[in-house]
């Protein structure tokens, strides 16, 4: 009677196990993709959020109230800018003072057009929010992003009727 295994039980386990890890792996990646992409997009609401603040209780930026306060897109797809808007054309520009650029973390990007933005005016009694197509009521902004891989994506809809923002799948 012989004790043991043979080569080729050895190696079908060895398959067996590599397989079993290796899905694992694939699994935990694709889980922290997903988280991130989640976190970047909880964060991105919440500083539309803080614009909208910032905007409703006129709040000063160096010393003045500026007409709008906005968020945009940057050209590069992986960064934002949260900037008071002094001209008031809800578009960042040299006259207009940046409050914050964001970055997002690699292997996360926007799929926006660069430029893409939401203002809120300053000290407005309703919600008053523009974006690149205008400050139609019936409107809403979306700021798309998704995992570098092209795997996960999450949407930021900004409502014009209520100026909030929400995370969506």
């Amino acid at each position: 009677m012989k004790k043991g295994f043979t080569i080729i039980e050895l190696l079908v386990s060895i398959a067996i196990v590599a397989t079993i890890t290796a899905l694992g792996v694939m699994t935990f990646t694709n889980y922290n993709e997903e988280k991130q992409l989640k976190n970047v997009a909880v964060e991105l609401a919440g500083k539309i959020g803080e614009i909208r603040l910032r905007a409703f209780s006129g709040q000063k930026v160096e010393g003045a109230v500026p007409k709008y306060f906005g968020l945009q897109v940057e050209g590069d797809q992986a960064s934002y800018s949260l900037f008071a808007d002094f001209a008031g054309d809800c578009w960042f520009d040299a006259s207009d003072i940046l409050i914050e650029k964001i970055m997002l973390p690699s292997k996360v990007l926007f799929q926006a057009i660069p430029g893409q933005k939401v203002c809120y005016k300053t000290n407005e009694a309703m919600n008053f929010v523009c974006s690149t197509s205008g400050c139609d009521k019936d409107q809403q902004q979306i700021f798309y992003l998704a995992a570098e891989s092209g795997g996960a994506s999450k949407k930021v809809i900004v409502d014009f009727q209520n100026g909030m923002a929400r995370v969506e799948e």
